[in-house]
Formats: structure tokens, C-alpha cells, sequence
């Protein structure tokens, strides 16, 4: 409800309006006393001051507050607060001196209501319209400026993309919905060339040619691009690009969709040219050929001779310092073919080319077989194997499964005090088996435990070592290899338990 204020000394126009207007409008209508003018000002003064829509005042009072009222009227801009001036003078018009600065609009008393009325909303609907006009006017301020700060984020985030596709070394491919490209890096360009339309999988006439790495070509919806934009992540995809200029790249592609909900956007894909770590690929390749059989060849013709030599010294009957010394070298050299066979598994499971040949083991027997044929052989006082007779099959690769226990068996001897037990135990765990193999010896320190499984790595200088430090990394590649996982606890003074973990075989269901 607007709020009207009543300044007038005449007191039955006072009543009278406020008679008339209570209906409609909260009415604020202060009885002033005039014992001294100046009283009467500043009393006055400070109701103007209050809140209000709207002033009805008659001549006198605007006398009296004329530079008031209009200090008020310049404070409210640029709302518009209305002055109605009450008159008995029929002759008063808008053109007396300074009136038009400080009244909107006469009356001249008296006056019909239903004109009362209607003078009073077209005023007060003014304000309420310059009220609007400015709160649209602050809104669309606001908005402007939001828009100025949207205009510069976006800048700034246009600005950085552009910066993060110019630092990506890879190339990255920016594609709408319809397999156009809308944005790519300089990377892009320059690994490409030409040659980007092929992944694209458009018709595009190019003498580039995109297969897989077995050389079988690519169908163009069969492209990492398209497969993004139906709504697929594809990651790391090896494929190899023959250039127009001959030369072939080995490439690792990956794609995934911009999506807005359900709604596919476009795709972002990414090239990784690996046609340097394909060559370092080869390097490994000739590397692992070169030890498996040129630095096998002299061991085992030192095998092979030493071997003849032991069979010489027995039937010469000759068992002192020159068969002691024959042991040596035949000892020596099982250590070189193992540090051998080490590197070469090493570097065949980290590329990826020493397969799992997988099968249903029982692991009582398999243990017991690896025992029997250990070389050379734990005193069996010294060996404590406990293995629950309900222990299901596993999945594993035996040859590789022996390489682990053998290697942790081997260790848990060499490292443990003289005399002392060592024991194997097993246990189910949920679906997987657990194999532990535990020493009474000095233990590890816990220094040493978080790097015990990494390549190169060595006890420090209270375990005696041998080997080139591949042994542990070794088994925990194979194990891991299985899909499970190894570990050890040990406590200095008191021993270390290795454990690894296989998974159980899923039987066949029987049938009906």
C-alpha cells in the first residue's frame, strides 16, 4: 500500500483528505503545532525526511519548505517522487516562480473525490513507473556487466585451450558431430599432414595407407574418431600410419565423445607417435635374442667341458682341490645361465612377449614334484610344508608358478640362520589361494621392504646378496602377471614371510 504524507495548516482540508484517501492509502497526516516558525520548519523538515510515495501540501507549508521539497524531490532521482500542491486560488497555475521545480500537479479546493482519486493514482503511477524503469534500467546494468565478465572468462578459458593444445606434444583433434575437424593442435599438423583425413575416416583422396599392426587395413567406422562419436572411449589403439613418403609411423590413438547429457557433441582424439619406443621395441627384441643365445652359447660349452672333466676326475679318483675347484666353476656357471634367464624373462614380460600358458594346477602334488626335483636338495629336517588337503585348483602357468616359489624357496635357505626351519604353508582366501613361504633368519630391514620388489633393487648390507637384484622384481612381474599380488613381512632378528597370492580355477559345471 503506497504511503501518502499530508502537510497542510488547514486543518479541514486535512481532515478531509485524510477523510477521503484512508480507504486506499496508508496515510501519514502529523499535527504540527506553530508556536514559533522555526520550530515549525525543522519539525517539518524532519517529517519530510520520513518514507513516503507521495506529499500533498498546500501554500503555506510549501512556503515555508519550498528549498526542503526540493532538495527531497533531487535526493529521489532518479525516482520520481510526487508533490500534489492543495490551492484555493482558482488563478494559481504552474508558471508562478519556482513552482514547476517543486510541484507535479494542483488541485484547487474543493474538489470532487472520484477527481481526487484519479489525480492521486496517475501521480503515484508514475513513480511506480519510474521505480520499474530504474530497477530494469540496475537489471540491465547488472546483466551487462555479467556479460562483460562472461566475455572476458571466455576469452581467458579460449585463451588457455588454445595455450593447452599448443603445449600438448601429442596431436590433438578436435571433432564436431558430423566427423569434421573444428580444431587441432600444431602438433597435429605437423606428424600428420595430409595424412589426417585417414583417421578421420572421410573419403578424403590420400596415398597414406592406416592398418593395424599386423598390417590388416582399418574400416573408416572402425577408426577411434568415429567409434568416440557413437559413443565409445577408445584408448591407446595401435595402428600403423604408411606416409606418402614411405615412411610408416606406429601410433597409439585414443578417442572419447563430448557428450551433453545423452546428446554426443562431437569427439577429442589424441595421436601418440610411438614409432620411437616401437624402435626401442626392436632394440629389446635384438638385446633379449643377443643374451638368450650368443651368451648362452660359451656357457654351455663350459658346461658341457666341465662335465667332462668330473667325469675324468672320478675315474682318476682324483676328489681333492682340483674337484673342489671343477664344483666352483659348474656352480659359477648355473648362476650365470640363472642371472641369463632372469634378464631374458625380464625383458620378454615387460614387452609384452612372454605369454602364460595356463592351466588347472593341484597344488599339493605340483609343491611336492618341485621338491623332489630342487637342486640342490633342502635338508628335509629343515622343511616343514603345510598344505590343507581342501586346497582347490589353481590358474597358473607352472613353469612360471615354479620360477616364483623356487626363487622365494631359494631365498628363504640361503638367508636363514643354519639349522633352522623353513616353512611353506598355503591357505584359501575368498578366490584366490595364498602361498607363504617364511625363514627364521636376521630379516629385512623396513627401510629396504618398499623398494624390495622393484627392478635392480638389493637388500642393504645385513642380508649377504648375490644376483643382479631381479630375482624379487622377477617374481613379483610373474605373479602379477597371474592377476595376483605379493608381499612380505618381516621383523629383524626373528625372519621373513614372502607371500603371493594365485587365483582359484573355475571348475566346469557339471552337466545334467
Amino acid at each position: 500500500m503506497h504511503r501518502i504524507m499530508l502537510l497542510l495548516d488547514h486543518k479541514e482540508n486535512r481532515r478531509l483528505l485524510e477523510e477521503a484517501l484512508t480507504a486506499r492509502y496508508e496515510i501519514s497526516a502529523p499535527k504540527i503545532s506553530k508556536t514559533t516558525s522555526g520550530l515549525l520548519r525543522a519539525v517539518e523538515e524532519n517529517v519530510l525526511e520520513d518514507e513516503y510515495d507521495m506529499c500533498i501540501i498546500d501554500g503555506p507549508a510549501l512556503d515555508r519548505l519550498w528549498k526542503h521539497v526540493e532538495e527531497r524531490k533531487k535526493a529521489e532521482l532518479p525516482v520520481f517522487l510526487p508533490f500534489l500542491l492543495v490551492s484555493t486560488r482558482p488563478d494559481i497555475t504552474f508558471a508562478t516562480r519556482h513552482l514547476w521545480k517543486r510541484i507535479d500537479d494542483i488541485i484547487i479546493s474543493p474538489i470532487e473525490k472520484v477527481e481526487l482519486h484519479a489525480r492521486v493514482e496517475v501521480l503515484l503511477r508514475a513513480r511506480r513507473s519510474s521505480s520499474q524503469l530504474l530497477t530494469e534500467r540496475e537489471d540491465l546494468a547488472a546483466r551487462n556487466r555479467e556479460l562483460k565478465k562472461l566475455s572476458r572468462e571466455r576469452e581467458q578459458l579460449l585463451a588457455q585451450m588454445e595455450a593447452t593444445l599448443a603445449s600438448v606434444p601429442d596431436a590433438l583433434i578436435v571433432y564436431d558431430e558430423n566427423r569434421r575437424i573444428v580444431r587441432m593442435n600444431r602438433a597435429s599438423r605437423e606428424l600428420l599432414g595430409d595424412a589426417i583425413s585417414v583417421l578421420t575416416g572421410t573419403r578424403q583422396e590420400t596415398t597414406a595407407n592406416l592398418t593395424t599392426p599386423e598390417g590388416m587395413r582399418i574400416p573408416p567406422d572402425e577408426l577411434p574418431a568415429p567409434r568416440a562419436l557413437a559413443g565409445e572411449t577408445i584408448r591407446a589403439k595401435l595402428m600403423t600410419l604408411k606416409l606418402p613418403s614411405a615412411d610408416t609411423l606406429w601410433l597409439a590413438v585414443s578417442a572419447a565423445p563430448v557428450q551433453s547429457g545423452d546428446e554426443i557433441l562431437g569427439a577429442i582424439s589424441t595421436v601418440t607417435d610411438i614409432t620411437p619406443l616401437r624402435e626401442l621395441e626392436e632394440q629389446r627384441e635384438t638385446y633379449t635374442h643377443t643374451i638368450s643365445h650368443d651368451l648362452r652359447a660359451p656357457l654351455a660349452v663350459i658346461d658341457g667341458r666341465t662335465h667332462l672333466l668330473a667325469d675324468e676326475i672320478e675315474q682318476a679318483k682324483l676328489n681333492g682341490e682340483l674337484a673342489s675347484n671343477l664344483h666352483a666353476i659348474q656352480k659359477a656357471t648355473r648362476r650365470m645361465n640363472i642371472m641369463i634367464q632372469d634378464l631374458v624373462d625380464v625383458a620378454r614380460l615387460e614387452g609384452g612377449q612372454l605369454a602364460l600358458d595356463l592351466e588347472s594346477v593341484e597344488l599339493t602334488s605340483y609343491i611336492s614334484d618341485i621338491l623332489e626335483r630342487a637342486e640342490p636338495l633342502p635338508a628335509a629336517e629343515r622343511l616343514n610344508v603345510d598344505l590343507p588337503r581342501d586346497l582347490p585348483l589353481v590358474h597358473a602357468d607352472p613353469e612360471r608358478l615354479e620360477r616364483v616359489f623356487s626363487n622365494l624357496l631359494s631365498n628363504a635357505f640361503k638367508y636363514s640362520f643354519p639349522g633352522t626351519i623353513v616353512n611353506i604353508l598355503a591357505r584359501r582366501h575368498g578366490d584366490e589361494v595364498v602361498i607363504s613361504i617364511a625363514d627364521k633368519g636376521p630379516g629385512i630391514d623396513p627401510d629396504d621392504i618398499p623398494r624390495l620388489f622393484k627392478k635392480f633393487s638389493r637388500a642393504g648390507a645385513k642380508r649377504e646378496t648375490e644376483g643382479i637384484g631381479l630375482g624379487l622384481y622377477l617374481c613379483r612381474i610373474l605373479v602379477e602377471a597371474h592377476g595376483g599380488r605379493i608381499w612380505v613381512n618381516s621383523e629383524p632378528g626373528r625372519g621373513s614371510t614372502f607371500s603371493f597370492t594365485v587365483p582359484v580355477a573355475v571348475q566346469p559345471r557339471a552337466e545334467p
